[in-house]
């Protein structure tokens, strides 16, 4: 269960058979469209060097997690306790639990956020998740920028813009009802994405995360009250 609501996390394992090893955890970015192939890259490389175990978990970030779980994208923090808390299930899992010595977190573009998140979670539950390193590259912080590049550069545009923001509102307005009535998929913007989807999903989730971590910041609208 996440923030109250049962989620399936999809993943693909490679365990050297009858090896105790550090285990790397690897996760993309945004959809997971350009970065998942660098994601499943890296860890193929440290799987083919016989010394670590790699598991690939979803984006949970992505569209198709987002539909299937009915989790719209919260702007990263709860997103990065859910890989958290899917790589505490993983590591407990008895057909894994024997062969993990450690688990480590390989983050690439906004999984390298996440990975950051998950590390503040295991500093603050002191579970023992995760163990060492964690591995990122390129997070984008500034989700304007994000946005603004998706818009302009071709090689953003054309790899990114028409197969996330496209082809996943095309999902998510046959499969959800997410309240997000923008037909024209160049106008969601970084405004828009937030005031539509990412706005109330955060007001829902409130709640669970507070009890969670007591210190949480309390919601603002838009001119900066507190709700």
């Amino acid at each position: 269960r996440h923030l109250g609501t049962e989620t399936t996390v999809r993943y693909v394992a490679a365990f050297h058979a009858g090896k105790r090893l550090p285990l790397v955890v690897g996760t993309s970015g945004i959809n997971g469209t350009v970065a998942g192939k660098i994601t499943m890259d890296l860890l193929q490389h440290l799987y083919d060097t016989g010394e670590f175990h790699v598991i690939h978990l979803e984006a949970n970030t992505g569209v198709s997690h987002q539909v299937r779980n009915q989790q719209p994208f919260g702007g990263g923090f709860p997103e990065g306790l859910l890989l958290y808390e899917t790589v505490a299930k993983l590591r407990a899992r008895t057909e894994f639990a024997d062969q993990i010595d450690q688990v480590h977190l390989l983050g690439v573009s906004f999984g390298g956020m996440l990975s950051g998140i998950a590390a503040h979670c295991e500093g603050e539950f002191r579970e023992g998740v995760i163990d060492g390193a964690v591995l990122a590259f390129s997070p984008p912080l500034d989700l304007r920028v994000l946005f603004e590049n998706i818009a302009v550069l071709p090689i953003i545009h054309d790899r990114i813009h028409e197969n996330y923001l496209e082809e996943g509102m095309q999902r998510m307005k046959y499969y959800t009802e997410f309240g997000n009535d923008i037909r024209d998929p160049k106008q969601l913007d970084f405004d828009g994405y937030f005031r539509k989807v990412a706005v109330p999903q955060a007001r829902r989730m409130y709640p669970e995360l507070k009890a969670t971590f007591p210190d949480l910041a309390p919601l603002r609208n838009d001119d900066g009250k507190i709700e």
